[in-house]
C-alpha cells in the first residue's frame, strides 16, 4: 500500500478505537431508537490504471442508508479515456493479417456495500466494496463513434466479459445535511481477462496471443464522489 493510503488507513483505525471507548455497544435489532432508513445518490470520478496507462472513469451510484452508518446499493461507471494500441491480427474473412489502431473501451457496474464511522462528524471515515460485472472492447480508432450499417455486433468483435471487486477506504466531508463529498483509495481486482486473437506467421501458421495479460486491469484506484441525499 502506498504511504498516502497507509496513513489514511491508520487514521481510520484510530477513529474506530476512539469510538469504541466513547460509545456503548448497540445493534440494529436492539437500541434506544428504531432504525432510520434514508438514501443517497451520487456522481463518481475515478483515476485508475489499465495496462500501464492512466485512465479516467465517470459513473453514478445510488444506495439505501441505514442509521447513517451502513449502506447498500448499485453503481455503474465507464472509462472516458480510451488508450490506443497498434494490433496486427488475422482476419479469416480475407485470410490475411490486418494491422489496425484500436482503442480500449471499459465499463462495469454492480453492487455497492459499505459502512461509515461517526457519520455526523464534519470529517469522517469509512470503507466500502464494489462487486461488479463488466466488459472491455477493442474498437477501430478510425471508425470510433461511427457504426456503418448500424450493426449491433460492430463494437463486439473484440469483446471480453469480466468480474470485478474493488475494496476501498474512504474519507467524507459533510457540506450540508443533503450534500457530502467523499474521497476513496482502493484497489481494483479484475478476473476473466482472457480474450485472445490469432496472427498468421510463416504464411500459414496461426499463433494465438492474448490481447492483455490476466492482471492488466488490476489497479490502485482514487475516487472523488459527490453525494446527494438524507445525511441527518
Amino acid at each position: 500500500m502506498k504511504p498516502g493510503g497507509l496513513a489514511l488507513f491508520l487514521l481510520f483505525l484510530a477513529q474506530v478505537a476512539v469510538s469504541q471507548e466513547e460509545e456503548s455497544y448497540k445493534t440494529i435489532f436492539k437500541s434506544n431508537r428504531n432504525p432510520r432508513v434514508s438514501g443517497f445518490g451520487g456522481l463518481i470520478n475515478e483515476i485508475s490504471g489499465l495496462d500501464g496507462n492512466v485512465t479516467h472513469q465517470i459513473g453514478a451510484e445510488g444506495a439505501v442508508l441505514l442509521n447513517q452508518s451502513i449502506f447498500i446499493g448499485l453503481y455503474g461507471q465507464g472509462m472516458t479515456t480510451l488508450p490506443l494500441y497498434d494490433i496486427t491480427y488475422y482476419d479469416e474473412s480475407i485470410d490475411l493479417n490486418v494491422n489496425e489502431k484500436m482503442r480500449v473501451a471499459f465499463g462495469h457496474g454492480g453492487v455497492l456495500v459499505g459502512g461509515i464511522l461517526r457519520p455526523n462528524n464534519a470529517v469522517h471515515f469509512g470503507g466500502s466494496v464494489r462487486l461488479g460485472f463488466g466488459a472491455y472492447s477493442l474498437i477501430p480508432d478510425v471508425l470510433r463513434g461511427n457504426n456503418p450499417g448500424n450493426d449491433p455486433n460492430y463494437y463486439l468483435r473484440f469483446n471480453d466479459f469480466v468480474f470485478l471487486a474493488t475494496p476501498q477506504i474512504e474519507a467524507g466531508i459533510n457540506i450540508s445535511s443533503w450534500f457530502r463529498i467523499n474521497t476513496g483509495i482502493g484497489y481494483r481486482f479484475v478476473a476473466g481477462v482472457d480474450n485472445k486473437y490469432y496472427v498468421q506467421e510463416g504464411g500459414f501458421v496461426l499463433v494465438e496471443r492474448p490481447f492483455f495479460e490476466s492482471d492488466a486491469f488490476n489497479s490502485p484506484t482514487f475516487q472523488i464522489r459527490l453525494l446527494f441525499g438524507g445525511f441527518r
